[in-house]
């Protein structure tokens, strides 16, 4: 769950749209029985991005406390990358997924235990104008544009 209150006097900030958090989807964690292992708030203030446990990307309205979309970057997502086109900017061969799903099933174990450090975590990070978003993948840093729902280029990428 995300908590919102003023630092001063610990009530409601005056500025944002709503009056109680039953209002939001700030539950929407704890309804997926998840957790977030990475955030991060824009710029200006206005969009907050959560990248959870069960590795999806969530960004919120911070004003509103609404859900405004979900990138989905689950393993189940990534073995779909195989039937991709072959010029595709996510295509992966099979042998390149099966080698890249033993070292994500490795990451999750490590954020899974009690010795997990910040540095093994995901980051995510919104660019300077709040309309891309930059984040860790198993293929490499993923950079999407917020605005459109388009992946824009993926860098680190095998290099064939």
């Amino acid at each position: 769950m995300i908590e919102v209150w003023d630092p001063d006097d610990f009530s409601m900030p005056e500025s944002l749209g709503f009056e109680t958090i039953t209002e939001t989807d700030l539950f929407e964690l704890v309804e997926k029985e998840t957790w977030a292992l990475s955030m991060e708030f824009s710029r200006d203030g206005a969009k907050l991005a959560i990248y959870g446990r069960d590795r999806k990307l969530r960004l919120f309205n911070v004003y509103t406390g609404k859900l405004m979309k979900i990138f989905d970057e689950t393993l189940a997502v990534y073995q779909g990358y195989t039937s991709q086109p072959t010029d595709s900017m996510v295509y992966l061969t099979k042998e390149s997924l099966e080698k890249k799903l033993v070292v994500e099933k490795q990451l999750e174990d490590v954020w899974d235990s009690e010795l997990v450090t910040p540095e093994a975590l995901p980051n995510v990070q919104f660019s300077e104008s709040g309309e891309y978003i930059v984040f860790g993948c198993m293929l490499g840093l993923k950079i999407l544009n917020i605005e459109t729902n388009k992946l824009v280029r993926i860098l680190g990428k095998d290099e064939q």
